[in-house]
């Protein structure tokens, strides 16, 4: 059952909705909204929707907006074109009115499939904070992800972190899990999680070994060769262990 925030939200974007659409039904007996005055329609409709969607949603969610509303470079029309500057005007603001449908349905798909933790983050989904996933691993799966694209996301964050791992320890002469034997070795390691004093200290740099060398053969190598069906759940799983890896990685000091 939704939370009254969630219902509240979803109210608003349904008013937003329904008062978008209004604008291209039929006004008066001439037909619909003439094309030329949509795009004045549209500014109207934000100055009062935007505030609610806002006010319920999280204004972080009104960057989709922005987007629409940015400058778009417009194609010169070819020499000899017969099409006028008015009907340019009216495709624009079509395509203007198209954005803002599609903003609105992302946003309320966005409410629906992540409830109370979406508007709790101000209208970003869970995943997206800075504050709990390494930046080097959400960056390039940030937008696979929460376009649910969520094998894929796996696969593009793990080979970051195999990249990160090349990056740091200088070897991208090696690749995958002979790249996480030899760097983080407990015999003769490049990259070390610890002073390497003890048998402790050594079972841990190994461990920290096999956990990098999983990573690559666990989780990356599959999703390179095959078509794997992760679910948002499983895939976020995913994505915090690759973060708190490429958090253990930044921690480690290079002995060679």
């Amino acid at each position: 059952m939704a939370s009254e925030s969630v219902t509240a939200a979803l109210e608003v974007l349904d008013r937003a909705t329904e008062g978008l659409k209004s604008l291209t039904e039929p006004t008066d007996t001439t037909g619909s909204t003439p094309l030329n005055m949509l795009d004045a329609c549209v500014e109207a409709w934000k100055e009062v929707f935007r505030p609610q969607i806002a006010a319920k949603v999280g204004s972080a969610a009104l960057k989709i907006f922005d987007e629409v509303d940015s400058p778009q470079p417009v194609r010169p029309l070819p020499y000899g074109s017969r099409v006028s500057s008015g009907a340019v005007t009216a495709m624009m603001a079509t395509k203007r009115f198209n954005g803002y449908r599609n903003a609105l349905t992302a946003i309320k798909a966005s409410v629906e499939r992540f409830g109370d933790e979406y508007l709790a983050a101000g209208g970003i989904t869970p995943a997206s904070s800075s504050n709990e996933l390494h930046p080097r691993i959400w960056g390039p799966a940030s937008a696979l992800f929460q376009n649910r694209h969520y094998p894929q996301a796996v696969f593009d964050a793990s080979k970051a972190l195999v990249n990160l791992v090349k990056e740091k320890a200088g070897r991208k002469d090696l690749d995958g899990a002979n790249l996480m034997r030899t760097v983080f070795s407990a015999k003769d390691p490049v990259l070390a999680f610890n002073e390497l004093r003890d048998e402790s200290e050594k079972d841990e740099q190994e461990g920290m070994m096999h956990l990098f060398e999983g990573a690559a053969l666990a989780i990356r190598n599959p999703r390179a060769h095959t078509f794997l069906a992760d679910s948002r759940d499983r895939a976020l799983q995913y994505l915090r262990l690759l973060s708190l890896l490429a958090t253990l990685l930044d921690e480690t000091k290079k002995r060679k």
